[in-house]
């Protein structure tokens, strides 16, 4: 591996301390990881770091540590240099049914591990084994149903150039052993199918998403049968998005219905979505009412007397001794307006549906909040969402990876915390679908808006 040696031990532990710190101080969600006790996790990886062999056992360390924290807006990012030192196999897994299915594979690999097949051992080791020791500790998730969705789509990275063992079970039932090569980048050979970008059968991991190594159209545009608009937003990072939306808004109008696709998005800028979102509100509504840790040294000395304060005596302490408590547990708040959405000049009526799936996230999240709460009408379909908001602090690390903490939380019904924005019809992919090569979310948003006629009754 390229990047075999590792840093001094002081650059290690500077790294280690720096995430101990930032999320100490800033992290927003101690609260949802009661079980977690920091500090002992912080003293625990010391020996760990000072022993990692390289940079890649390093920075896995790293990503460990800030998994412990359950935040998908939390987390480590190893540098561009040892993310391009490693690879995954010429084949697609993907989540479905909380089993990792081959959605699509090289011509070589495919001629032996069809579409549909299950992946059943990695190395010698159990596929689900593998997930829990070696991937899921790792991958930085609010969610489980997220959480699992992300490490499914790397359960095969590695070193480029590797080899790793396979066991698949196929459709036809029969049993495939397969030593493949990790050269994805690399291997000229055709795919079974012609992948799409984004690809509907692949969850886009975040270094992949971060790097721009996959670029993707952000918005998408096309009539379906029965004169259904269909609109993908796949990224609110980039403003073009609002231009060429409203360009569209005359062809949108003479639509019988509207599908807006927002399952590929992952976030970006709120003020993006927002401005998407105001030519559906029929009445003003507030944005977001941002909560940020609030910390007064002395505030958090004082509370150190009054933390062992019974549940039940907390209301009895005054306002100054609450929130001296508050400040020492970490649950102190200051509380922000970011503002509000005024409907926009022209609005649409027209009938709605949204698709959202677990790679719907962050800003994509505050999209339906603020639709929802603007009496925006439209039905979801699809997928629960992510389940995670916030706004990242950044910080450079040691080596040249990046660290990022969340600092703020959303007012959002704990619900949606847990289980991500659920929408009004689930459909969830089968193996049946991805063997088909069907989109079932979608096909199920055109009859609910009528657009096939054939498939109504």
């Amino acid at each position: 591996m390229k990047n075999s040696v590792c840093l001094p031990v002081a650059e290690r532990l500077y790294g280690l301390s720096l995430i101990w710190q930032e999320a100490n101080y800033n992290f927003a969600f101690f609260d949802r990881v009661p079980d977690l006790d920091w500090d002992a996790a912080y003293r625990e990886y010391i020996p760990r770091v000072i022993a990692a062999e390289d940079l890649w056992a390093y920075y896995e360390l790293l990503a460990r540590f800030t998994a412990l924290l359950q935040d998908g807006h939390t987390l480590v990012l190893a540098p561009k240099s040892l993310y391009l030192d490693l690879d995954r196999p010429k084949l697609m897994l993907m989540n479905i049914g909380n089993t990792p299915i081959v959605t699509n594979a090289s011509c070589t690999i495919g001629s032996r591990v069809p579409i549909g097949s299950e992946l059943l051992e990695i190395d010698g080791m159990g596929a689900r084994e593998y997930l829990s020791a070696r991937v899921l500790p790792v991958v930085c998730e609010t969610t489980p149903h997220r959480l699992l969705d992300h490490a499914m789509a790397r359960l095969l990275l590695g070193i480029q150039g590797s080899l790793v063992h396979c066991r698949f079970h196929t459709p036809s039932g029969s049993s495939v052993q397969m030593e493949i090569l990790r050269n994805r980048r690399t291997d000229p050979t055709p795919w079974l199918r012609t992948p799409r970008v984004p690809d509907p059968w692949e969850f886009m991991v975040f270094d992949e998403w971060f790097f721009n190594e996959a670029p993707f159209p952000a918005f998408e545009f096309r009539i379906l049968e029965g004169n259904v608009v269909y609109v993908a937003l796949n990224s609110f990072m980039d403003p073009t998005v609002v231009t060429l939306f409203t360009e569209k808004l005359p062809a949108i109008k003479h639509g019988s219905g509207l599908i807006l696709d927002l399952r590929k998005n992952h976030g970006g800028n709120d003020d993006i979505g927002y401005s998407i979102v105001a030519h559906f509100l029929h009445q003003p509504t507030e944005t977001i009412l941002a909560r940020s840790p609030k910390h007064i040294a002395y505030y958090r000395a004082s509370g150190l007397s009054l933390k062992d304060t019974p549940a039940d005596k907390i209301p009895g302490l005054d306002e100054r001794a609450r929130e001296q408590l508050l400040c020492y547990r970490k649950q102190w708040f200051h509380e922000e307006q970011w503002g509000s959405i005024q409907p926009s000049q022209e609005i649409l009526s027209l009938p709605t549906v949204i698709l959202t799936a677990s790679e719907t996230g962050s800003a994509a999240e505050d999209f339906l909040m603020a639709f929802r709460s603007g009496k925006g009408e439209a039905t979801t379909i699809g997928g629960s969402t992510a389940g995670s908001s916030g706004q990242p602090l950044i910080q450079d690390l040691p080596g040249g990876g990046k660290l990022g903490v969340c600092t703020i939380r959303m007012p959002w019904p704990e619900e949606v915390w847990r289980k991500g924005i659920e929408p009004h019809i689930s459909v969830e992919p089968t193996i049946e679908d991805v063997i088909r090569n069907e989109d079932r979310t979608l096909e199920t948003a055109v009859r609910y808006l009528g657009g096939d006629e054939a498939q109504k009754h």
